[in-house]
């Protein structure tokens, strides 16, 4: 399990800490919620390993910033997978992403550009 803060016993919150992330490139799936709510982390490396993004799993990443790409090896993106993103402004969507769940992107107020490849059968 992989600790994304602490709790504060004092306010009755969860502190998030985690600023940047490197997945390792024998992870093949980043699961439901996995860094959701993490606002302090400003950029994250999927590796060409990964081959989904389920449901919410970098949803109100806020601090994420600029270009978002998404490895080759991406085959669906999940369900709010990058909802309140805010400082996102690019995402590029390979060829190999069959499927994207509803309002993956949803929230994105600072996304300005968005490519999405060929192979796209389904956007939610």
């Amino acid at each position: 399990m992989i600790q994304n803060g602490y709790y504060d016993g004092n306010n009755w919150e969860w502190i998030k800490t985690i600023i940047q992330t490197d997945i390792g490139n024998t992870v093949t799936s980043i699961g439901d919620d996995a860094f959701r709510d993490c606002d302090s982390m400003t950029s994250v490396t999927i590796p060409s390993s990964v081959e989904y993004i389920e449901w919410e799993a970098f949803a109100g990443c806020s601090g994420l910033m600029g270009t978002l790409t998404i490895p080759n090896s991406v085959m669906g993106i999940g369900d709010k997978a990058f909802s309140d993103c805010n400082s996102l402004t690019s995402v590029t969507i390979p060829d190999s992403t069959e499927s994207i769940g509803e309002r993956a992107f949803e929230y994105c107020r600072g996304l300005t550009s968005v490519t999405i490849g060929s192979g796209i059968q389904r956007i939610g």
